[in-house]
């Protein structure tokens, strides 16, 4: 996991410590029809499929998938067709891992 610089940690310690375990605070907004997720520390990552997306989102806890869940979108049902990307504020650290960070 990158580590949050200080700054980041200081402005949304209330939103730390609330945090639950192995999430870090993100946004995500839908970018045509993409999802663009950015992490508190600047990083950066584009999900341009809706199977990047639907994991992402069930990684994040945004949507519930059945035990045997296949990976499909559509088999998460009505709730991955109403889901609002902006609405996830938490996503898991291990997705830092492949995000872009911000260049100065």
């Amino acid at each position: 996991m990158k580590p949050i610089p200080i700054r980041t940690w200081q402005a949304n310690r209330f939103r730390l410590d609330l945090c639950p375990l192995g999430m870090v605070p993100c946004t995500v907004e839908g970018h045509y029809s993409a999802w663009l997720v950015t992490f508190d520390n600047g990083a950066t990552l584009l999900l341009q499929s809706d199977y990047d997306q639907a994991a992402f989102a069930v990684a994040c806890g945004a949507v519930s998938a059945p035990a045997d869940w296949d990976g499909t979108p559509s088999a998460l049902g009505p709730a991955w067709a109403a889901l609002e990307p902006s609405a996830i504020e938490w996503c898991p650290d291990d997705y830092l891992d492949v995000a872009t960070e911000e260049t100065p």
